[in-house]
């Protein structure tokens, strides 16, 4: 999506968004944000696959779960993949919003379940 055309195709702001966490240092960074993780924000489920084909861009398969971090006119998102925190664009038609809170929430809890048993296993690797 950040391609030498990309501004031909894309409003200016838009393309300014996506650069702007495209250079972002830690836009790759895994880790397990509270502010980020918080039962009211909203969030996405994968319904198609989905192919980065740019650097800024997040591979996606069905079922994943993201947080949703950022929306743009042009009918991207921006998300964080609650199993393993990476984040990157995707295009809005290949995710359904979940309404639920409770299931949200869930899927926080699961989440949350998930990067601690990982944490656990590195300590014990480092033994």
């Amino acid at each position: 999506m950040l391609s030498a055309s990309s501004s031909q195709t894309h409003p200016p702001s838009v393309d300014k968004l996506r650069w702007m966490y495209a250079l972002t240092p830690s836009r790759r960074t895994r880790f397990m944000s509270t502010s980020t993780h918080q039962s009211d924000s909203p969030q996405v489920q994968c319904i198609q696959s989905y192919s980065s084909q740019e650097p800024d861009e997040l591979s996606i398969e069905m079922a994943d779960i993201l947080n949703l971090l950022e929306r743009t006119d042009d009918g991207w998102m921006l998300g964080e993949r609650l199993h393993d925190g990476e984040r990157g664009w995707f295009p809005s038609r290949v995710v359904e919003e979940i309404q639920s809170k409770e299931v949200r929430i869930q899927n926080l809890r699961e989440a949350l379940r998930i990067h601690q048993a990982q944490e656990g296993d590195a300590r014990s690797e480092g033994s």
